[in-house]
């Protein structure tokens, strides 16, 4: 659905509980990340304009929704909107209002509907409190970004510095593969061990199993060999090639770069671009000095007094001389890095289609990736996340988040995950300083590396969300969601985003570093998300099980 002016009338419903106004759908939602319009809501409340942005909040302890959200809930809502033609993504119960007055906000059934199919006005939505959000889905992989996203990630002012830590394979660096036509950058995920896999015979008999064939099988009936070596998670979306759908040990065991093609290429056009306008701005000064008749002989130093309109021009040489030297060991750095073959970490080892586990009722979209040997002895420090920032702004995030993390420069992840019934429905920390000491809190106050955005917090409950992908077959699934902090903690008057294209694959955690899940996919308007889908690394790790892999976490 278009967001312009000239349709606008085109979006009110002719009939229904309300009529939002031109004004209440594209500011209803104002201060969410991807600034969604309102399609519908059930309330009668005379809208007005916000006094503050709005921010996205879990539900908190609701423990007679909690037993009637499991079954049978959600199939009888899901009953309705197919019942009415609506073509919904997913709905959840969640707040939607200013955090500081999120004990009063009530919680709403958020019903994100798909921009490219919008629903018509005549199904009414008088007998159920709820919202409809026009939204999109999206994997967090990064192909070309919409115009509205990069001009988000200028006025984000993401980073325009190198950053070291791309050459280094830790959880949330930037990886691409050389089969990989999409020019993406991706992130590297959670460092696992594997000391047990299927042999190839095993692997090719379950893909073309029967889902009947497949629940008979035991694990004592599975093929497998020992061995010991290093691998990443990732997603499957990031790795797989358009033309293939499904996995083949022959052909698709490409190679991953680290770091990837693009970033290293936006790194190094940026380096040279900067060189370029120091050399010309220094050119530009010692010709001022010159025509301004100041030689650099000692002679003339000596005998003639520096003017003010001189010592300015010295200075500012120096300065420009400076940056131009930095700048030359930057590049200087960059090119053995140049050469595929030095960049190539490992190769894809394995990836199932992507679908539904019915079992399990989740996504199965993960890949494993064998790092090579060559790197593994490189003595790199596995599963160690980056603490640091370049901006004030996440400076002060890190601290409200967790005064005691805000002093380190990195963490290192447990070699335990956080299991599903720990991650409570609890309330939500009013002050910051809560958030460390309040273990609850701990548990659903999640943090991520990922290539696209960085470090990252956010919130997540045992609340889950209803989804059905609009890609591939249909299939319905229960997903955590993940939302960004809001800024109102930082005084500021933004939501914040969790992720973006090209976070794919990275490791959640909470704040103790413990392992928690896996970024799948993304959900918002115009390409930017407004919330995080996850895989729980439970269910990961069980569907790694199911096909003979025995894996450990590196720690």
């Amino acid at each position: 659905m278009a967001a312009s002016d000239a349709n606008m009338t085109e979006l009110r419903p002719p009939t229904g509980p309300r009529q939002p106004t031109r004004q209440e759908v594209r500011r209803y939602y104002w201060g969410l990340p991807s600034q969604p319009l309102l399609i519908a809501r059930s309330s009668t409340t005379p809208w007005d304009m916000p006094r503050y942005y709005k921010s996205l909040i879990p539900a908190g302890r609701h423990d007679a929704l909690a037993a009637a959200w499991q079954c049978p809930l959600k199939s009888r809502i899901i009953s309705c909107l197919d019942g009415k033609a609506i073509r919904w993504l997913s709905f959840f119960p969640i707040k939607i209002g200013d955090f500081e007055d999120q004990h009063t906000q009530s919680l709403v059934l958020l019903i994100s509907v798909d921009e490219e199919h919008m629903p018509q006005w005549n199904f009414g939505i008088n007998n159920v409190e709820c919202e409809m959000m026009a939204t999109s889905w999206f994997p967090l992989t990064n192909p070309e970004a919409p115009a509205k996203l990069e001009a988000l990630n200028a006025k984000h002012a993401e980073r325009t510095t190198v950053d070291f830590s791309k050459f280094i394979p830790f959880p949330g660096a930037a990886i691409d593969s050389a089969d990989n036509t999409r020019n993406s950058t991706d992130t590297l995920g959670l460092t696992v061990r594997i000391t047990k896999r299927p042999t190839e015979l095993w692997l090719s008999k379950w893909q073309f199993m029967t889902k009947q064939e497949r629940e008979v099988v035991s694990p004592g009936l599975i093929e497998t060999e020992d061995v010991s070596f290093i691998a990443a998670l990732t997603c499957n979306h990031c790795v797989q090639s358009r033309s293939k759908s499904e996995f083949d040990p022959v052909t698709m065991r490409y190679d991953v770069h680290l770091p990837s093609a693009k970033y290293l290429h936006e790194w190094i056009e940026k380096i040279d671009h900067s060189i370029a306008e120091q050399s010309d701005r220094i050119v530009r000064l010692e010709d001022g000095l010159r025509k301004a008749g100041w030689s650099d002989s000692e002679e003339h130093q000596a005998c003639v007094p520096m003017e003010p309109r001189i010592r300015r021009f010295k200075f500012q040489t120096q300065i420009a001389k400076a940056a131009l030297s930095i700048n030359s060991i930057l590049r200087d750095y960059t090119r053995p890095f140049e050469p595929r073959s030095v960049r190539t970490l490992g190769r894809v080892l394995y990836t199932p289609p992507i679908g539904l586990d019915e079992g399990r009722k989740t996504i199965s979209d993960w890949a494993l990736l064998e790092i090579f040997e060559d790197k593994v002895e490189a003595g790199h420090q596995w599963n160690l996340i980056p603490l640091f920032w370049d901006n004030v702004v996440g400076m002060a995030t890190l601290k409200a988040v967790d005064p005691t993390l805000h002093k380190k420069s990195s963490m290192q992840l447990q070699s335990s995950i956080l299991p599903k019934s720990e991650l409570r429905r609890g309330i939500m920390a009013e002050h910051d300083s809560l958030l460390s000491r309040n273990p609850e809190s701990r548990q659903y106050v999640l943090g991520k590396y990922g290539a696209a955005t960085g470090l990252t917090f956010g919130y997540c409950n045992d609340f889950k969300a209803v989804t059905r992908r609009p890609v591939g077959p249909e299939h319905i699934s229960e997903e955590y969601f993940i939302v960004g902090l809001p800024d109102d903690q930082l005084n500021s008057d933004k939501a914040t985003r969790f992720s973006k294209r090209g976070d794919s694959g990275a490791v959640v955690w909470n704040l103790d570093g413990r392992p928690v899940g896996m970024l799948t996919s993304g959900e918002g308007y115009d390409g930017v998300s407004d919330i995080t889908y996850m895989t729980h690394l439970e269910g990961v790790f069980g569907m790694m099980a199911d096909r003979g892999f025995e894996i450990s976490i590196v720690d």
